[in-house]
């Protein structure tokens, strides 16, 4: 549930920078070049860290080309719901569908590129300074340049953030738990080797597939960050001082595509590259930050005791004696250790719990609205043709248009769109005065706190939402998105 129509008007963006074409004197884009438009495809969505790093190369390459060359993202670009999202986006860029691609480095590994899988090799780069001094250091255009083998020219490796297991029933402490359960992780030969290596079951599970596999309890944990957490089925355990490894971005071209550019556009592109990536160094935010704020958004944090990561590092051996030989991968292996013999230890990690929602006794409420609000799972249609009659633009109106279920558990409410896009929103809720409270994360378009407040009515297993107010939002977003419909219990 996206929070105004200036939010929703952020998914539809694309960078278009073209200006004038090139002086007299010449265009920092290279003399009388023709102006460029190269598409950057990305799994991703507005709001990602990924995007971000888009968003910030455009500009980079935009302020050095005086507008000769336009960056053009394409969101989404795999589709919807997919299994290997980001080797589909990978797979676009060789065959040249897209220019160039925002891609983790982790994806290649599938693709026969064997160059960068000591960026993903288990508990190698452990925090995110040594990350930042990787991608930084001679060893990561050495490990780019091994993207040529298909047709890849590799500009720059991004860092994104550090990887953790988040459990969804019992934290995840030992290798020996792992032994039997099934992990959710993002598809990678080098990830699904390291579950393996402790005994558990691992697919990059998607959409439905992942939610109802989560609420079954198929499925124990998810590979992901703190910082898309968020985005998981259900608030869940983070095992906090286990990083697992890094999530690094390559931003890559086509290499045809990248050969037909002028030697100047060629130069742009790489000084944008670097300069995205150390501007991405500076927004990366450390684990034990970002440890708390999922606390504080109703996630929990464990850790491990003093001797269990040295227990995961001697199970993840038989994944090192597979990447180490590869003459080229224990080369790379090799240096990142030397970089980090010098690297300061991580900052420790501090167990948390989310706070109390606080739920006090409504007072007495008149017409049908029972005093205690019915959890469970709802759902609608929304559609397209309403919400531009609120004033929701026409690209927002047609992402929302669609199935929408929003379920009430336990103080925690989460919105699933099925169609077209998934569940990804998420807040508190609680009630006073006999009315509800709902609350928003940051990640659903503004800043944590309250959204709006509504009276409920129940019939039968329709539940309508009444007498919504809201100073943070537009009220004909709100009236149209949560109210003047009937939400069906479906569970």
């Amino acid at each position: 549930m996206r929070r105004t129509t200036a939010a929703w008007a952020v998914l539809a963006l694309v960078v278009s920078l073209t200006t004038a074409c090139s002086t007299a004197e010449g265009s920092k884009a290279g003399g009388d070049a023709v102006p460029v438009t190269l598409r950057i495809g990305t799994d991703d969505e507005p709001g990602r860290p990924a995007a971000d790093q888009i968003q910030e190369f455009a500009r980079q390459v935009q302020a050095l080309s005086d507008g000769q060359i336009t960056i053009e993202p394409v969101w989404k670009a795999d589709g919807q719901g997919q299994r290997d999202w980001d080797q589909r986006v990978a797979r676009m860029v060789v065959n040249g569908e897209l220019d160039m691609g925002l891609i983790p480095a982790r994806a290649w590994d599938t693709e026969g590129v064997t160059s960068l899988r000591a960026m993903n090799a288990p508990f190698l780069v452990n925090s995110e300074e040594l990350m930042a001094q990787v991608v930084s250091a001679d060893v990561a255009a050495d490990m780019l340049a091994g993207l040529d083998t298909v047709g890849i020219t590799g500009l720059a490796l991004v860092p994104e953030s550090m990887r953790q297991v988040f459990s969804f029933g019992e934290p995840l402490l030992t290798p020996e738990q792992f032994q039997g359960v099934t992990i959710r992780a993002p598809r990678s030969d080098t990830t699904y080797a390291l579950f393996e290596a402790m005994g558990a079951t691992v697919a990059d599970f998607q959409g439905d597939e992942f939610r109802e596999g989560v609420d079954a309890g198929a499925v124990a944990g998810a590979e992901s960050s703190f910082a898309l957490a968020g985005s998981l089925p259900r608030p869940a355990v983070a095992t906090g001082n286990l990083n697992l490894f890094p999530k690094v971005n390559s931003l890559v071209v086509n290499s045809e595509k990248f050969a037909g550019l002028t030697e100047a556009q060629q130069g742009i592109l790489r000084q944008a590259a670097d300069a995205t990536r150390e501007w991405a160094i500076g927004a990366v935010i450390d684990s034990a930050t970002a440890a708390t704020g999922y606390c504080a958004d109703g996630g929990t944090v464990v850790v491990t005791n003093a001797d269990n990561p040295t227990a995961f590092e001697q199970a993840a051996q038989p994944v090192y004696t597979q990447l180490e030989s590869d003459p080229d991968t224990k080369r790379f292996i090799e240096a990142i250790r030397d970089l980090k013999a010098t690297a300061p230890d991580p900052a420790a990690v501090t167990p948390c719990t989310p706070p109390l929602v606080a739920t006090p006794t409504p007072a007495p409420s008149t017409g049908k609205a029972p005093l205690e609000f019915p959890e469970g799972v709802y759902r609608t249609e929304l559609k397209a043709a309403e919400l531009l009659a609120a004033g929701v633009d026409p690209s927002s109106a047609n992402g929302l248009d669609g199935i929408s279920t929003l379920e009430f558990k336990n103080g925690r409410w989460i919105n699933y769109r099925t169609v077209p896009v998934p569940g990804d929103c998420t807040g508190t809720y609680s009630v006073e005065g006999g009315r509800l409270i709902v609350m928003i994360k940051p990640r659903c378009g503004g800043s944590l706190g309250m959204w709006f407040s509504a009276a409920w009515t129940v019939e039968g297993s329709a539940l309508t939402f009444t007498q919504l107010k809201s100073d943070t939002d537009s009220q004909a977003f709100i009236d149209v998105d949560w109210g003047n419909r009937v939400w069906e219990r479906i569970g």
